[in-house]
C-alpha cells in the first residue's frame, strides 16, 4: 500500500495511543510531548489522540496522572485545542504506516 493510499483511509479518523506505545513506535513524539505539553513526572500517564484530515494531523494530549479518573482524561483530550498540527507531506511513510497499522 503506497503513503497515499494509507493516508486516504485515515482521514475523518483518529487514533489514541499511550506512552508505551509511543516510546516504541515514535519516541520523537514523546520526547517532544514531556518536553513543551506535559511536564508531570509521570511519562507513562500520557495519552495522545491524533486526528487525520486532508490536510494533515492534529495532536491532543493528556496525562492521566494528573486527571482524578482515566474518564476525565479522555474528556480532556476533547476539551482542549490541539497542541500541534503536521502536514501530510511531513510525515514519512513509514511513520503513516505506522499510525494506520494502529487504527486497523
Amino acid at each position: 500500500m503506497t503513503k497515499q493510499e494509507m493516508i486516504d483511509k485515515m482521514i475523518g479518523r483518529k487514533v489514541w495511543v499511550d506512552a508505551g506505545w509511543l516510546k516504541k513506535n515514535d519516541s520523537i513524539m514523546l520526547d517532544w510531548i514531556q518536553e513543551n505539553v506535559d511536564h508531570t513526572s509521570k511519562p507513562s500517564g500520557i495519552i495522545t489522540k491524533l486526528e487525520f484530515d486532508e490536510g494533515g494531523v492534529r495532536y491532543y494530549t493528556t496525562n492521566v496522572s494528573t486527571a482524578r479518573t482515566i474518564i476525565e482524561a479522555y474528556h480532556n483530550l476533547d476539551e482542549q485545542p490541539p497542541w500541534g498540527e503536521d502536514r501530510w507531506m511531513d510525515w514519512e511513510f513509514e511513520m503513516v504506516k505506522k499510525y494506520y497499522d494502529k487504527m486497523n
